[in-house]
């Protein structure tokens, strides 16, 4: 039997059909390092969980809530040193709700390491760090070298049904909350 949450869509044409990407990666140089884009053609709860594995620990979670449905304020949640254990159980528990409800962005990172997955609200997948290793990994998930585009115009999607979610990853960790970054409420 379906579970409720799986007609939920994180991003959708306007129309309200789901968005459809080619499941591509490709390299870029940003402003500062290069890094890795990943565009799959379904989940990215596998991709990430496969990513945060290759980082050293200790790692972090930021939880970037650009809309909350609970009252909560918007603004960059940043967990405890964690191990790459805890990560992936976080990741594993809370899955369903990153990948499927727009009103976030999910960091992991090394503190002081070059490190860095980056979740976005468009269901992209941006790795910095060890970039083959990444590349590989994309490619076991059949992801191909290639180029996407975020649909113009496009709807992010906040489901009710996911309210439970929100409270439960921001009761999860002692959080240390800062404001919103420009560019971070792009949603």
């Amino acid at each position: 039997m379906p579970r409720a949450f799986e007609s939920c869509w994180k991003l959708t044409d306007i129309e309200g059909r789901p968005v459809r990407y080619p499941g591509v990666f490709w390299t870029e140089q940003t402003t500062g390092p290069a890094r890795l884009v990943c565009v799959p053609s379904g989940s990215c709860l596998g991709l990430v969980r496969a990513f945060a594995s290759l980082l050293e620990e200790p790692l972090f979670v930021l939880f970037v809530l650009t809309v909350s449905r609970r009252g909560r304020e918007p603004g960059r949640y940043q967990s405890p040193l964690l191990s790459s254990g805890e990560i992936d159980e976080f990741l594993r528990e809370f899955g369903e709700f990153f990948d499927r409800d727009a009103r976030h962005c999910v960091w992991i990172g090394q503190p002081n390491k070059s490190g860095l997955i980056v979740w976005d609200s468009h269901q992209w997948v941006y790795g910095y760090g060890p970039l083959e290793k990444m590349q590989r990994a994309a490619e076991a998930r059949g992801l191909v070298s290639g180029r996407a585009e975020i649909p113009v115009p496009h709807k992010h999607n906040f489901h009710a049904i996911f309210d439970d979610a929100e409270e439960e990853v921001l009761s999860r960790f002692e959080w240390l909350r800062t404001p919103l970054l420009d560019g971070d409420d792009e949603a």
